[in-house]
């Protein structure tokens, strides 16, 4: 398990499968943020592309999951967070 690090409950769940092209034109949405979770080798392979004035990407670098607790929970990334709808 996690020691001392674990990620934020869920208080409600509101996750939703999308479809490619209601992905893509979430991704034009200014207020969001989009968290790339994939390891570094696969980020390293390809990307997402969020259009210019749109989501911003958020990539934690991770080499695997374990680190994403600490990354979600970093006072920076919290910041970044703040008020944006995130997509991962």
């Amino acid at each position: 398990g996690l020691e001392h690090e674990k990620a934020p409950l869920l208080k409600t769940n509101s996750a939703e499968h999308v479809e490619a092209h209601k992905y893509h034109e979430m991704m034009q949405q200014k207020d969001t943020v989009i968290i790339d979770v994939r390891n570094f080798y696969e980020s390293d392979i390809g990307h997402f592309a969020p259009p210019e004035g749109g989501a911003e990407l958020l990539d934690p670098k991770m080499r695997n999951s374990h680190e994403f607790p600490k990354w979600l929970n970093a006072p920076e990334t919290q910041a970044k967070l703040q008020g944006k709808k995130a997509h991962l």
